[in-house]
């Protein structure tokens, strides 16, 4: 029986070890210089239409400043590196480990400017990688259609009539180089390129372009770079009406919130009569609708997808709608989340939020070196008192600190003309710039409202001193 035990047991040991190694074939390691204790995510899209985010492993940098990171895929992707509020983005291969290097990097660049507004990229250096791999030929094949394009600006200028033998100039480059990555991924990296700076140039048109590339074809979901080729190709093909399909037409078919009825009606334009890009264009058509609350509701909007999701037969685009579904409310999950962390005042006691709740939660996030923050947080102070005259129970301020060290806001609260006047909770943010992102905060003062059972009410909640 004992022997009967040992050989089992070996033998789910040899079924795990492969079952593992498909869980994770793709290595990142590294050392992050001066950057011991933070946190680094690793993220992918979740599709090129939705662009939500989805995480694909995360670590802490270790007090030597070594990382490693770890995920599986089964064809290139694109992944981003995030430390904080700062990235550097990338395509991953099946089957490599990367070696990753950042030398002394200044960490509160993003407290002197918007990082947001004027992105600072991660200068992650990344060693011993061979001649063939993807990015190097990906960064090659760019830097040759930039020069070619910038060398020939004047005749690809959309103020004139653009010159289409220019482009094939660019053609006869491309073909004439030898990039040293052969693979699929990379050939079809520069056939969808090319395509789009066509049609973003204008040197071919839509209908050229779906008979060369798409028609009678199938629909490669799994290629990032063939369904952003798609989407540029489809884009506000509906949306901004046609003789084909009008605005008002758009409108009545959105109304009656019947999936069905919808693509019986984008099947007037004459690239939509194949069911599989059609739907896969009323997907798109929605997305860019969602975005036009002033000529779409947005309800209807919503509802035609919750049908389209119910209705279709296609699970690739299910899969679609689902995560455009919830990357049209991310602050909704993101409120969750905050009421779940504890947080600590100038004193490091942890505070929980979700104590909170049964009030209405005004929330302030602020830098206390800021001086628009300041001056708001002056007439927030003006403006509780006179809420809590009225009605004390009836609302909950919170100001959440964002600067990045915990001492700024101790010395804000206690060595301040003002510090008195400042007489409610007070918590910094404790390093989650995950949820800062996740919420929208991308300048200070921001201001949130969260309703009594806890959910978010109002993401973009007026200033104080707004009245």
């Amino acid at each position: 029986m004992q022997n009967l035990r040992f050989t089992l047991a070996l033998l789910w040991s040899l079924c795990a070890v492969p079952s593992w190694a498909q869980r994770h074939n793709i290595t990142l390691e590294g050392n992050f210089a001066d950057g011991a204790g933070r946190r680094v995510m690793l993220y992918g899209y979740a599709d090129p239409l939705s662009q939500r985010e989805i995480l694909l492993d995360s670590t802490t940098i270790d007090s030597a400043g070594h990382l490693q990171l770890s995920f599986y895929a089964n064809y290139p992707r694109l992944v981003v590196v995030q430390v904080e509020t700062y990235s550097q983005s990338f395509y991953a291969e099946p089957g490599r480990t990367y070696h990753m290097h950042l030398d002394n990097f200044d960490w509160t660049l993003d407290e002197q400017h918007n990082v947001y507004l004027d992105p600072v990229t991660l200068p992650i250096r990344f060693s011993g990688l061979p001649d063939d791999e993807l990015n190097l030929s990906i960064s090659a094949f760019d830097r040759l259609c930039d020069s070619v394009v910038l060398r020939h600006r004047t005749q690809f200028d959309q103020r004139y009539r653009p010159d289409r033998t220019y482009f094939d100039t660019l053609r006869h480059a491309v073909a004439a180089t030898r990039f040293a990555n052969t693979s699929t991924f990379f050939e079809r990296y520069r056939t969808y390129k090319l395509a789009q700076l066509e049609l973003q140039l204008r040197i071919t048109n839509r209908e050229q372009l779906y008979s060369r590339l798409l028609a009678d074809q199938p629909l490669p979901y799994h290629d990032e770079n063939y369904m952003q080729f798609f989407f540029s190709l489809f884009d506000h093909c509906i949306t901004s009406g046609s003789r084909h399909i009008s605005i008002a037409e758009l409108n009545t078919a959105l109304a009656s919130g019947k999936a069905a009825i919808y693509l019986d009606l984008l099947g007037h334009h004459p690239l939509l009569r194949n069911e599989r890009v059609r739907e896969l264009v009323a997907i798109q058509s929605l997305h860019e609708m969602h975005h036009q609350p002033l000529y779409f509701s947005t309800s209807e909007v919503l509802t035609m997808l919750h049908d389209l999701s119910a209705t279709t037969k296609f699970e690739e685009h299910r899969t679609l709608v689902d995560n455009l579904l919830v990357a049209m409310q991310p602050a909704a999950s993101a409120a969750t989340g905050l009421l779940d962390l504890y947080l600590p005042d100038e004193h490091r006691r942890l505070h929980a939020l979700d104590s909170l709740r049964g009030q209405w939660i005004y929330i302030a996030f602020v830098r206390v070196d800021d001086p628009n923050s300041v001056g708001e947080l002056r007439t927030m102070a003006h403006f509780r008192d006179t809420v809590y005259s009225s009605a004390p129970d009836s609302i909950a301020f919170l100001t959440i600190v964002c600067d990045r060290e915990p001492q700024k806001m101790y010395h804000f609260l206690h060595n301040n003309l003002h510090s008195s006047r400042y007489n409610w909770l007070f918590v910094h943010f404790n390093a989650h710039y995950d949820l800062l992102y996740r919420l929208g905060v991308t300048a200070y003062p921001s201001f949130i409202l969260i309703a009594p059972d806890g959910s978010l009410y109002s993401d973009t909640a007026p200033w104080p001193a707004s009245g």
